[in-house]
């Protein structure tokens, strides 16, 4: 089976592997299997079946002056945990979200509970 991109985008990233303390311009590249940091400087490459977190619109405290909006992605890779950040523009940013847990929950079995309850006409 061929591999597709399903988002495609140029935003801020940052991963330990860059070697910067500071997020850099990057493309951000999604598909169904992995999710890929490409800078002028090299490139990370996430398997999504590695990822174990991902946490929309916060920031880890030392990042926290250099981005607004973003994703973290954690993941483990050769036996340690790492966490990579993106940032982009918010529509592009809404998209990434939606197709990155959709990439992440496909072919798992879920079971959502409803905080809603149900009343009764008491008349």
């Amino acid at each position: 089976m061929e591999e597709s991109v399903v988002a495609d985008f140029v935003g801020r990233v940052h991963a330990a592997s860059f070697g910067t303390d500071e997020p850099v311009t990057g493309r951000v590249l999604l598909s169904q299997r992995r999710l890929v940091l490409a800078t002028d400087d090299g490139k990370e490459t996430v398997p999504l079946s590695r990822v174990f977190d991902v946490v929309v619109g916060s920031v880890p405290g030392d990042l926290r002056s250099f981005f607004n909006d973003s994703v973290t992605v954690a993941y483990e890779q050769n036996g340690s945990r790492r966490a990579a950040l993106v940032e982009g523009e918010p529509e592009d940013m809404d998209k990434f979200v939606r197709l990155l847990f959709k990439a992440l929950l496909r072919n798992v079995t879920v079971t959502v509970r409803h905080p809603c309850l149900l009343y009764t006409s008491l008349s």
